[in-house]
Formats: C-alpha cells, structure tokens, sequence
C-alpha cells in the first residue's frame, strides 16, 4: 500500500528514493533505541534449564511471531487489493419472489 501511495505521488528524484528509504531507516532506529533502552531478561536461568530448551524456545517464539505478523500483513494487503479491485456480490436472480 505504501509503495503505491509513493508511486502515484507526484514526487521525483531524491525526494522519491528518500520516500522509498525513509521509512527503512526510521524503522531502524526506532529498533535501535528500543533495544537499547529495554533492558535485557533481569531473571537468570536456572542451571537445570538445559541451553539447548532456551534456544529451542527462542527459535520457536521468533518463527512464531514472524509468521503470525506475516500472515496479518498478507491478510490486510488482500483486504485492500479486494476493497481496490471493487468486486461488488450480485442478487440472485431467483431471490425476487412475486407476491400477491
């Protein structure tokens, strides 16, 4: 949706690329500062937590969001390319009942 927006604007040259690649960067830091901020996990692992679960459940928890964050991405691209493409349901031809 955003590389539409910036397609159909009447913007050229540098202020076009700065439009592709500002998002990007604020992104960035956005990312940056908030992980620098946010502290790191206060609790330590207990000993008998084996490594090998931890990096296990971290790999998992990454795959996980990733795929949930993807799939709502890719539902609301969908939305908006169904609400663009102006698709409209028809009446049926057999709802229209004579009364009388």
């Amino acid at each position: 949706m955003a590389i539409k927006v910036i397609n159909e604007s009447a913007s050229a040259g540098m202020q076009r690329v700065i439009s592709y690649v500002g998002p990007g960067v604020t992104y960035l830091v956005v990312a940056v500062v908030i992980s620098r901020v946010i502290p790191g996990n206060p609790d330590v692992i207990p000993n008998w937590v084996p490594s090998a679960l931890v990096i296990m459940f971290r790999k998992f928890t990454f795959i996980g969001h990733f795929l949930l964050w993807a799939v709502i991405s890719l539902g609301v691209v969908r939305y908006i390319k169904y609400k663009d493409s102006g698709i409209k349901a028809k009446e049926p031809a057999t709802s229209r009942v004579a009364v009388g």
